[in-house]
């Protein structure tokens, strides 16, 4: 065997004693393994002020609400979703496409943090359709969104 081959297994057979013995380890072992405490789930009912939605933008549906006043649409793919309680300052709602009761599959669903569109106050909401290889604004878009 040549200097290189043995250079080579002699390297190989450290790596496999340093990788055995992380893992042979009791205390790095009982670390990684050890069982985890999930946070506790909010009440049935929901936590305050959570709003949630699920919108059918094809006929302006409104499949399900909790804490929505109020969705207008004043334009094709845009959603203006009031709420019944303010937001709180720093609220992030969190929008994706229901892909259920849409129509085609290279969508996009978001909201714009802006006042562009929508009155100050109101989830501004659009919903995209890529089919054309180009982002259209669109109604085919069912959508969900999440403020807690």
């Amino acid at each position: 065997m040549g200097w290189q081959m043995k250079l080579v297994s002699v390297g190989c057979a450290l790596a496999a004693l340093c990788f055995a013995g992380a893992f042979a380890s009791p205390t790095l072992a009982a670390q990684t393994n050890a069982p985890h405490v999930l946070a506790a789930m909010p009440p049935a009912g929901g936590a305050k002020g959570t709003v949630l939605l699920v919108y059918k933008g094809l006929n302006n549906t409104i499949v399900f609400k909790k804490g929505v006043a109020a969705v207008s649409n004043p334009s094709t793919g845009i959603y203006c979703v009031t709420t019944t309680v303010p937001l709180p300052a720093g609220a992030l709602p969190v929008v994706t496409v229901e892909w259920g009761n849409s129509v085609g599959n290279s969508l996009l669903a978001y909201w714009v943090d802006s006042v562009f569109d929508c009155p100050a106050g109101q989830i501004d909401i659009r919903t995209y359709d890529f089919s054309s290889g180009a982002p259209v604004l669109s109604h085919n878009v069912a959508f969900t969104v999440f403020v807690e």
